[in-house]
């Protein structure tokens, strides 16, 4: 019967896949040869392949204590931050992050982002404005999905000004730093 069960264990495919997959995270962290968008995408499918071998959704924490027994430490808010960029930045500019945006730019957006994002929800059922936040962020996005011309400070200005335009408030303040 042990033979049966050890012959289970052994011929099932996701667990290889998700050895696999953790193994190349661990092994191309240490050689630095992944960027970040292509780690968020590895860790992304990570998840995906433990919650079809569970069945279930796989919280931010139990990816974080696999992936570490697996031998690719990560911590869940960093997971957490990766699934944002896959969620809110990956749609308005792959090839910005294709192109090796680092880690610390890529966490400048999601904050601009996150905090422009509050300020939006505090206002806007007094304003009735004619789109969504998300709209706004993503339009913003649009003239920025070049390295060549990419430059932080100028996407958050754009932004601002967008903002401003979409929901006027005398009180508003966006300029998130």
């Amino acid at each position: 019967m042990s033979v049966s069960i050890a012959f289970t264990l052994f011929l099932n495919p996701g667990q290889g896949r998700l050895k696999c997959l953790v193994g190349h995270l661990a092994e191309n962290e240490v050689r630095g040869d992944l960027s970040y968008i292509d780690k968020a995408f590895g860790v992304h499918s990570a998840r995906a392949i433990q919650e079809e071998l569970m069945g279930r959704p796989v919280t931010l924490r139990e990816l974080s204590d696999l992936l570490n027994l697996e031998g690719y430490p990560i911590d869940y808010s960093t997971i957490s931050r990766m699934e944002d960029t896959i969620k809110y930045l990956w749609p308005c500019i792959p090839n910005l992050l294709n192109s090796g945006l680092a880690r610390l730019q890529v966490l400048s957006l999601l904050r601009i982002r996150s905090q422009a994002g509050k300020v939006w929800s505090q206002f806007a059922h007094e304003s009735s404005p004619q789109c969504s936040f998300d709209q706004v962020f993503e339009a913003s996005c649009q003239g920025f999905d070049d390295p060549d011309s990419y430059a932080y400070e100028t996407f958050r200005d754009e932004f601002i000004g967008q903002l401003v335009k979409a929901l006027p408030h005398p009180s508003l303040n966006y300029d998130a730093g």
